[in-house]
């Protein structure tokens, strides 16, 4: 189940990447207001700007809403991750056959890891930008690989481990709920900072 649950995340976040996102649609539009300004009045043609305008200030508000909700789910799928590492700190909710000698480094690393998680919404809702993205993808990523690690025989827990409790379930949800949601994030982010970017070396070059 939680193979299942890391190839979902994972097809998520392959699909945020391939998705198309144009961060300059509003300019676009009124790039085609100004082009078809110039036709009228050399065509002697009229037309109406005030209905491109409205959908020049339309498409804004729909990527700034887009954003804000995407920023809140991400928000939201973090804490969730951080509240429940710290609710499996201890022998209650640990899997049936955890081997106990470990249970002082795990909790030390739940309790990291859960304070950490909690405290990446502060940047997730505040749009601290593309470093705090890119270490939150990678934190996290890391936390759900070595969970799905320790679903496996290995070294360290010698044999894979079973649940029986859904926290570890839980956990992987929501956090490649937050790897998706901050992919596409920071896609947005890092487009509209190219975008950015290429307007300031255009300005320069006129």
């Amino acid at each position: 189940m939680i193979a299942i649950v890391a190839a979902m995340g994972l097809l998520l976040s392959i699909i945020a990447l391939k998705k198309p996102f144009s961060l300059n649609s509003s300019a676009q539009v009124s790039n085609s207001g100004s082009t078809n300004a110039g036709i009228s009045k050399a065509s002697g043609i009229s037309y109406g700007t005030g209905r491109l305008s409205y959908e020049s200030e339309g498409n804004r508000l729909s990527v700034k809403l887009e954003d804000r909700l995407l920023a809140y789910i991400a928000a939201a799928a973090t804490i969730a991750g951080g509240v429940l590492h710290l609710m499996m700190i201890g022998p209650l909710l640990k899997p049936a056959n955890f081997p106990m000698q470990l249970l002082l480094y795990t909790d030390i690393l739940f309790i990291v890891a859960g304070l950490a998680q909690i405290f990446w919404a502060l940047p997730m809702i505040k749009g601290w930008g593309l470093r705090w993205y890119y270490v939150g993808i990678l934190g996290t990523a890391a936390l759900s690989i070595s969970l799905i690690f320790t679903r496996l025989p290995n070294e360290i827990t010698s044999s894979a481990l079973v649940d029986t409790n859904p926290m570890a379930l839980l956990t992987e949800i929501s956090q490649f709920l937050y790897i998706g949601a901050t992919t596409i994030i920071a896609r947005r982010a890092y487009l509209r900072q190219k975008e950015k970017m290429r307007s300031v070396r255009l300005d320069r070059g006129n």
